[in-house]
C-alpha cells in the first residue's frame, strides 16, 4: 500500500457495503461480491488504479478475479490467500452491474497481489512490458512470445469468468497472441 492510499483510508471514514459511483472512494486492497449461479459468490478484487496525466481515473481500474468461491459473502479474512487468477480494466459500473458491492478492505500486500505482467499490444518489436496501467519498458523478445495483452473488459466480464471457473469448473483458453501474430506473417 502506498502513502496516498494509507493518506486516503486514514482520512476518509469509509462504510461498507457502498457501490461506487466514482473512484474516489475506492483503494487498492478492496474486494466486491460477485453472485453466481449456484447460488454461491465469487470475489473481486481493486488491483489498481490509472494515473495517466497525474490525475486518478474517476471510472476506470484494475479488476481481479480471486480463486475463491463461498457460499456466505467474502469478507477479509475468508478470502486471505486467494490467488489472482484474471485481470482487466474494468468500469466502476461493473460491480453493480454484475450484482455486487464492495463489501470491504484487505490490503493487496497480504496476499502478495501484484499486477499479472502483460503486453500493451500485438507482440511486435514496439510493445511495452506492462504491469496494470503502468508501462515499465519494452518488452522482450521471450516476453512477447509468452504474455498475454492487456485488455479492458466489458461489464459482465468478470461474472462470465466466475460461473466459467467455479459453476462449470472451466478454464478460460487464451489465445497466444505471438502464435497470433506468427500466423499472420504466414498467411501474408
Amino acid at each position: 500500500m502506498n502513502w496516498i492510499t494509507l493518506k486516503i483510508i486514514m482520512t476518509r471514514k469509509i462504510i461498507y457495503p457502498f457501490i461506487p459511483k466514482s473512484t474516489s472512494y475506492m483503494v487498492e486492497g478492496q474486494f466486491w461480491d460477485i453472485p453466481l449461479s449456484n447460488g454461491k459468490f465469487a470475489c473481486g478484487r481493486v488491483i489498481q488504479f490509472d494515473h495517466s496525466n497525474g490525475k486518478k481515473n474517476s471510472r476506470l481500474f484494475l479488476a481481479g478475479l480471486l480463486e475463491w468461491t463461498g457460499i456466505e459473502l467474502p469478507t477479509a479474512e475468508s478470502i486471505a490467500g486467494a490467488r489472482l487468477l484474471e485481470q482487466g480494466g474494468a468500469h466502476i459500473r461493473t460491480i453493480p452491474f454484475c450484482k455486487g458491492m464492495i463489501r470491504g478492505y484487505r490490503s493487496l500486500d497480504l496476499d502478495r497481489i501484484v499486477p499479472i505482467p502483460e503486453l500493451s499490444e500485438m507482440p511486435t518489436i514496439n510493445c511495452w512490458l506492462l504491469s496494470g496501467f503502468d508501462r515499465l519498458r519494452l518488452a522482450t523478445l521471450e516476453e512477447r512470445k509468452t504474455l498475454y495483452i492487456h485488455s479492458t473488459w466489458g461489464l459482465g466480464v468478470i461474472a462470465i469468468l466466475a460461473e466459467c471457473y467455479f459453476v462449470k469448473k472451466t478454464t478460460r483458453i487464451k489465445r497466444s497472441p505471438w502464435n497470433d501474430l506468427q500466423n499472420m506473417k504466414i498467411s501474408n
